[in-house]
This record gives C-alpha cells, structure tokens and sequence, in this order.
C-alpha cells in the first residue's frame, strides 16, 4: 500500500517508505559529498579528534547516534501524519518547537530576555498560523474537487 492508498507495492506504507527513501537518498548522496568535499571532512575530523576527550570512536559513536536520532525521529513523524489530521499535526510541531526552546534554554544556560520570549513566541505562532492556513487553503481545494467529482 502506497501513502496516497493505492496498491503499488507490498509493505510500503509510510514509515517503508520512508526507509527506501532514506536508502536511496544515502546511496547517492554519501558518495558526491565524499567526491566533493572529502578533503573538508578529512581535516574536520582531525580537529574533532584533536579536542580534549575526543577519541575517534566517541566521534564515530556520537554521528551515528545522531544520524540515528535524525532518522527515528523523521520516521515517527511519517507515521504520526498517517494517525493524526494535519491539523493536529501542526498543533503538535508547533508544541514540538516550544518543547525543543525551553529544554535548549535550560540545558545551555542561556537565559531568555523578554524580548527573547517575545520573538520566540511570534515565530511559534506564525508557524502555527501558516500550518492551519495551509491546511485551510488544502481542504477547500479537496472540497472543489469533490464537489466537481460528484456534479459530473
């Protein structure tokens, strides 16, 4: 089952899908970014391993859990849009995002001026607002072609 419904393949709902174009996307580009800039990684990766504590296997360690963390995250959000309408799929990311402020504000110790809280909040809500907008603007389109379907 494809994501738009249809028959297409075996077992290709949305977190398959997902995967294969993860996979896919990997195989091409990990070669071309290895071709074009694999003398900036090289010498990335030196100075990484030169920081105090840093050893080559913590830093291998440390990118593969957060291209895991990257890759699980992105998967759950697959799935959740095929649970969840859109809307409460924005509402959610848009928490997400105020989630993700206050823990990096506490974790780093960065305090947060007024003027701080207030820039963040605007951002947070024109996020929120341009998601139900678009998804306004999706369901009156959807309806249209309904309408049309079911007058012909």
């Amino acid at each position: 089952m494809a994501m738009d419904g249809s028959d297409r393949g075996e077992n290709m709902d949305p977190a398959n899908t997902y995967a294969v174009v993860t996979m896919l996307a990997t195989l091409l580009c990990v070669p071309t970014a290895l071709l074009l800039e694999g003398a900036t990684v090289k010498g990335a990766w030196a100075a990484a391993i030169a920081t105090p504590g840093m050893t080559e296997a913590k830093l291998a360690a440390t990118l593969a859990l957060s291209g895991w963390f990257h890759y699980t995250n992105n998967e759950f959000a697959y799935k959740v849009l095929g649970l969840v309408s859109p809307v409460a799929q924005a509402v959610g990311n848009t928490a997400k995002r105020v989630v993700i402020l206050v823990a990096s504000s506490l974790a780093f110790a960065t305090p947060m001026t007024p003027l701080g809280v207030a820039g963040s909040a605007i951002a947070l809500a024109g996020v929120l607002g341009y998601s139900l907008v678009q998804q306004a603007e999706q369901e009156k389109v959807k309806a249209k072609a309904a309408k049309k379907t079911t007058s012909e």
